[in-house]
Parts: C-alpha cells; sequence; structure tokens
C-alpha cells in the first residue's frame, strides 16, 4: 500500500490520534453481504503484547460478533446436592433472551453482536483476544438482515456500494 492510498492516511492518522505506535495495517476487503470472516482470535505470535487492536469500518455497515471462549470441561462429573439429597440447579444457567446494553446485543450463550457503520471505530484492548473470538458473519437472510450499503459523492454523482472495508492497526515485533 502507497503512502498516498486513502486508507494507508486513514490508519496513520487514526494511529496518530489514538496515540498508539501501531506499524502494521490489515487491510480486509468484504465486497458485498455474502463475505464473511469466520470467528477467530488475533493471536498471531508477533502482535506486541498488551497494544490493543483498533478497527477502522469504511464503507457499508456489517454486523461484528464476539463471543466467548469456552473452556474444555473436565471429564470429572460432579453432582451438586442440597441437604435434602435433592439435586441443587443454578438458576443462572437458566436463564435466557434477548437483553440491550449500550446498543449491543447479547444473545442466548454470550455473543454480542454490534453494527459496524461507515467510520466507526473498534478497539479490542485488554484480554479481548484471550477471552473472545469475533467474526464478521454473513447477514441472516431468515431475519432479513441486510449490509446496510454506503452512498457518497464522487465527481458530482452519488454511488451506492454494499462494499466494505476493514483496516486493522497492530504493533508487530520485529523478529
Amino acid at each position: 500500500m502507497k503512502e498516498d492510498d486513502p486508507l494507508y492516511v486513514a490508519g496513520k492518522s487514526l494511529a496518530e490520534r489514538m496515540g498508539i505506535p501501531f506499524n502494521f495495517i490489515l487491510v480486509n476487503r468484504y465486497k458485498d453481504g455474502d463475505d464473511a470472516l469466520s470467528h477467530h482470535a488475533d493471536d498471531e505470535r508477533d502482535l506486541a503484547p498488551g497494544v490493543p487492536i483498533v478497527i477502522l469500518s469504511v464503507g457499508a455497515s456489517r454486523t461484528m460478533e464476539f463471543k466467548r471462549k469456552v473452556k474444555k470441561k473436565s471429564r470429572k462429573r460432579t453432582r451438586p446436592q442440597s441437604e435434602g439429597g435433592d439435586t441443587n440447579t443454578n438458576k443462572d444457567t437458566m436463564r435466557a433472551g434477548k437483553t440491550r446494553d449500550s446498543g449491543h446485543k447479547r444473545e442466548n450463550g454470550g455473543t454480542i453482536r454490534m453494527l459496524l457503520n461507515h467510520g466507526d471505530v473498534l478497539v479490542m484492548a485488554g484480554t479481548t483476544q484471550q477471552l473472545y473470538t469475533h467474526a464478521i458473519p454473513r447477514p441472516n437472510k431468515s431475519r432479513r438482515e441486510e449490509p446496510m450499503p454506503f452512498a457518497y459523492e464522487c465527481n458530482g454523482v452519488t454511488v451506492t456500494t454494499k462494499c466494505r472495508y476493514s483496516l486493522t492497526l497492530r504493533e508487530m515485533v520485529q523478529r
């Protein structure tokens, strides 16, 4: 990517404004709603430890999902019992449903879904990569989800696109 490329300029400007020493920009292009990225954690060994990963969303809106990583269960089975010998039920594990929190949707199983619009910045810091995986899923056709197109003006003509770019700013360690 050349230094005068608009995506490079946007990423460099964001890095400077945040005061974080990014030295690497990963650009993902999603041409439409059929392009997706499966659940993963950014755990490459060359990532600088403790430095946040910052995402700048450019173009059409898409949903990003976060799922809490599940620890592998041990094979040893235990049956919690109350004083009367009856099986004790943990009521917290039986709660279900959706809640809204700061515009984000938390679904059953701990999935957090957030809509990233043009110009939105998402910071993944702290233990995000250790505790969660993240993805850009395909829109759910049964719920009639569609990527929200982005419209912009170019030489007096309004252009509408379903294309989205994700600029991921990182600090990589030289090995």
